[in-house]
C-alpha cells in the first residue's frame, strides 16, 4: 500500500511511504490485496484485504498497528440443509 500526504492541497510525492502488508495474513499471505481503506481524524488506516478475509490498522506514522483475521465460516455448518436427508416416500 502506499500512503502520499498532501499539503496545500496538492499530493506530496516526497512525503510517499510504502506500508508493506505482504506476509499479514494466513490465506494467501503473499497475495495481499487491498480492497476499502478508511483514514480516521487522527491519521490512522483500516484497510481490508479482500482475498486474504483479513484486517489491518496502520497507525498514522505508516507502521502496522495491529492486523487480524475477520474470520471463517464453515460451509456446512452455515447450510445444515446441506447435509439433511430426506426420506424415501412411503408407498
Amino acid at each position: 500500500m502506499v500512503k502520499l500526504p498532501v499539503r496545500d492541497r496538492e499530493v506530496d510525492c516526497d512525503g510517499l511511504q510504502r506500508i508493506e502488508l505482504t506476509g499479514l495474513a494466513d490465506i494467501a499471505g503473499d497475495d495481499s490485496e487491498p480492497e476499502y481503506v478508511d483514514i480516521n481524524d487522527q491519521g490512522k488506516i483500516v484497510v481490508t484485504l479482500q482475498e486474504n478475509n483479513h484486517i489491518a490498522i496502520i497507525g498514522a506514522d505508516g507502521t502496522v498497528a495491529a492486523d487480524f483475521s475477520a474470520g471463517t465460516v464453515s460451509w456446512r455448518a452455515s447450510m445444515p440443509w446441506k447435509t439433511a436427508r430426506c426420506r424415501s416416500p412411503t408407498a
